[in-house]
């Protein structure tokens, strides 16, 4: 730690030399260009960050920033998925994320580092060598709470009330859409499959806050009794895989392993034989950004609309 964090310092001397000649993004926040403010950051800490930055670097939730406004000069390469049709014109992509490449990201001269919520406190100091770090909440699924900390970081609450609003509107849209759905009384269940069938209870993925708490549908009996109420992965046995499968199957995997669809208990199974089974991307639901969020709606409700035909 002590040789990383000297490398560090060094290059950041050699840096500074010519940080003259280095361009700048747009004014990120409401504030003069070198004027700083205290601000207490998630873990207790009281610390002196830019009002107006230049240069953030933002190892998480680069959606959520781009949404309000905010260009960072590089993000986290999991945040910057071309193919889930996210574009970020203008922010370089993070090749070392594990967690962080910390000449990597010195090479960009942030003037600012944002960190996701549970960062540890040795690899934030490694950071503060290089620039003010601050977490955000990037915990949580509500986009209102992400975006709300983001703007009263940035001066920027009336953007924040906007953007809001607007992925309220989203979600409004997506709700009257799944009540056109005839899938009243239908049961979901999600599941992953390795070397096994998997019930994920996590508020980890975004789809099962969108297909049980948002659309309020239900999961089968066995699966709310024994599993629900639980963080984890659940194993489900093959040969009991009939009790805690629904009418409609959410799958994590494309394309299923042949030793879980040659089983004659899958092929029996009511979904599969009515073709009411559909792959949800876990890259596209691990993703807590409000640019993502239509995509995340439109996704669940296409495959549900295409099984149980009706058109919304």
């Amino acid at each position: 730690m002590r040789k990383n964090k000297l490398s560090v310092l060094i290059l950041v001397l050699v840096i500074a030399l010519s940080c003259t000649l280095c361009g700048f993004s747009s004014c990120n926040g409401t504030g003069e260009i070198g004027e700083t403010k205290t601000i207490t950051t998630l873990n207790g800490k009281q610390i002196e960050i830019p009002v107006s930055p230049q240069r953030i670097v933002a190892l998480t939730n680069v959606g959520d920033l781009l949404a309000m406004g905010i260009t960072p000069v590089a993000g986290a390469n999991q945040f910057i998925n071309e193919n889930l049709g996210f574009s970020a014109s203008g922010v370089a992509v993070l090749k070392n994320t594990q967690p962080f490449d910390a000449e990597e990201i010195l090479s960009y001269t942030p003037d600012l580092i944002i960190v996701y919520q549970d960062m540890s406190i040795e690899n934030i100091a490694t950071l503060e060598a290089i620039a003010p770090v601050v977490p955000i909440k990037s915990n949580s699924l509500d986009c209102s709470v992400r975006l709300a900390y983001i703007g009263e970081l940035f001066n920027l609450q009336d953007k924040a009330i906007e953007v809001i609003g607007h992925v309220d509107t989203v979600i409004s849209k997506a709700i009257a859409r799944f009540k056109t759905l005839n899938v009243e009384g239908k049961t979901v269940t999600v599941f992953n499959y390795f070397s096994g069938l998997e019930i994920i209870v996590s508020d980890m993925f975004a789809f099962n806050s969108i297909i049980y708490k948002t659309f309020k549908m239900r999961a089968p009996q066995k699966v709310e009794d024994e599993i629900f109420g639980h963080d984890g992965m659940f194993a489900i046995s093959s040969e009991l895989m009939g009790d805690y499968i629904g009418d409609y199957i959410f799958t994590l995997m494309d394309p299923l392993p042949s030793d879980l669809t040659e089983l004659p208990i899958w092929k029996a199974l009511k979904p599969v034989k009515a073709g009411a089974v559909g792959y949800l991307d876990m890259e596209l639901y691990l993703q807590k950004d409000a640019l993502y969020v239509e995509k995340q709606y439109d996704v669940i409700l296409d495959l549900l609309e295409a099984a149980f035909g009706v058109k919304a």
